[in-house]
């Protein structure tokens, strides 16, 4: 619905049903998936991978730098913006008539030809924070929207938005890029990576995290104290849910009604599942009874190891409300 042309994943140890998605769309032609495994002796065992990566930052943010060059280097010749995001968050034109990227990218760089006469090495957007906290928990939920449609269901955002060049997101011409980084280019074609900041009235990265970074931890109860309501995402509400639907339904994630009559469209009473999860962990060291496995047709575990050596079973199920 925003534009995209084709959207990149590099998949490092991820849930059955994410891959389940991900397949799906990757079989239409909608997205490539290239799994991911850490380089040299870094480890690839599922838990400790995620206690290494969680303990070591720095070698985290190193090993990032793979993938996002790995996406610029063999799409560089297909399109003529490239944009690096996380699951978490979404670059949002802001103005009613701007419904994809492409119409926001023609405004924006016809606003920087007139800065100087040539296009920009990148093009940033500020970012703010929709925070899980607030209001969003603690009143009804739209009823109209499913509740598994988070950012749909967060419509309240942080009023300021972090400062100009901090945790911004690009898109990238591959024209004039050599290196990326998560935020900015590290390295351009004829010397300094110059970067133009798209104004706040044309867009915004939209960020949904339960706080903020730890950098902005002082300045974070400020963000979270100011807030207002912001349902620009709402202009793709209708078509965004009748297609989350229909995908879900196709692989199967609905329960089919008791009734029947419509197949696994049909939910019981007539809303839709929501997705929970439950832990149960055993004693220290104690030999695990298996490591990924379906209870039943909507329940799942998978199996994880603690920092102090407990095994956790993560009990993945659909539930109604």
């Amino acid at each position: 619905m925003l534009g995209a042309d084709k959207v990149f994943f590099y998949e490092l140890q991820v849930h059955p049903n994410i891959s389940k998605v991900l397949r799906y769309y990757e079989e239409q032609d909608r997205v490539h998936v290239t799994p991911l495994t850490l380089p040299g002796g870094q480890p690839n065992v599922p838990g400790f991978q995620h206690l290494f990566l969680s303990k070591k930052t720095t070698h985290k943010r190193q090993n990032e730098l793979i993938p996002y060059n790995d996406c610029l280097y063999k799409n560089m010749y297909k399109y003529n913006f490239i944009a690096l995001l996380d699951i978490d968050e979404v670059i949002m034109p802001r103005r009613p008539e701007d419904r994809t990227w492409h119409d926001l990218m023609e405004r924006v760089v016809a606003k920087g030809m007139k800065l100087k006469n040539d296009t920009y090495p990148s093009y940033n957007v500020r970012n703010v924070y929709f925070f899980d906290r607030g209001d969003q928990h603690e009143h009804d939920w739209a009823k109209d929207t499913p509740r598994y449609m988070h950012m749909l269901q967060h419509v309240t955002r942080a009023k300021n938005y972090t400062k100009p060049n901090q945790y911004v997101k690009c898109f990238h011409n591959p024209e004039r890029v050599l290196t990326l980084h998560n935020h900015f280019p590290i390295a351009c074609l004829g010397g300094t990576c110059h970067s133009y900041p798209v104004s706040t009235d044309d867009a915004q990265l939209q960020h949904y995290r339960a706080d903020c970074v730890r950098t902005l931890k002082k300045s974070c109860e400020e963000f979270k104290e100011n807030q207002v309501r912001d349902t620009t995402i709402w202009k793709y509400k209708d078509e965004l849910i009748q297609r989350t639907r229909r995908t879900l339904d196709v692989l199967g994630f609905f329960k089919p009604s008791s009734t029947g009559g419509g197949g696994g469209s049909l939910l019981r009473g007539g809303k839709d599942s929501l997705y929970k999860r439950s832990v149960i962990c055993e004693q220290p060291l104690s030999r695990p009874k298996r490591k990924y496995e379906p209870v039943d047709e909507y329940t799942t575990t998978t199996l994880t190891v603690t920092t102090s050596g407990y095994y956790c079973y993560y009990y993945y199920y659909y539930y109604y409300s």
